[in-house]
């Protein structure tokens, strides 16, 4: 068992951490969740969802705006990955975050419950088990 005293620490340099990602993690790597903006975007999201201040949602929605726009002038700000279109390096990582930040902000909005805004990082984190609401609607 984890004492109270380790988890505020832990905590801490979470939020640390988050500090350093918002400051410097607009990367030139691309949108993508590997090195890219979508997969430091993910850090910001976690803290908002163990600590539910908004201010981690909100740079979270600023991760995931800035890597969805488009046009010329962000084409040249970063490279082009290796495989532009694929859930680590390209899009379909930037579309799962975009997804995730979404499905937060309807949570914040409405004041759902941890299930509604959980995220999982994909490929990494394997959703729970089935609740009785989710077993309810698969049986539908």
């Amino acid at each position: 068992m984890v004492s109270a005293e380790r988890k505020q620490r832990f905590l801490q340099v979470a939020l640390d951490s988050g500090e350093i990602v918002w400051r410097k993690g607009l990367l030139r790597k691309g949108p993508g969740l590997c090195h890219g903006i979508s997969g430091n975007g993910y850090v910001l999201l976690r803290l908002w969802e163990i600590t539910r201040d908004k201010k981690w949602l909100r740079r979270a929605w600023h991760f995931a705006n800035f890597a969805s726009e488009s046009g010329e002038h962000i084409e040249r700000l970063w490279a082009t990955p290796d495989h532009p279109y694929s859930l680590y390096e390209g899009l379909a990582g930037a579309v799962c975050f975009w997804s995730d930040v979404c499905r937060a902000i309807s949570a914040a909005q409405v004041g759902g419950g941890e299930e509604a805004a959980a995220s999982e990082f994909p490929g990494f984190d394997l959703p729970g088990p089935p609740t009785s609401k989710t077993a309810t609607v698969a049986k539908a």
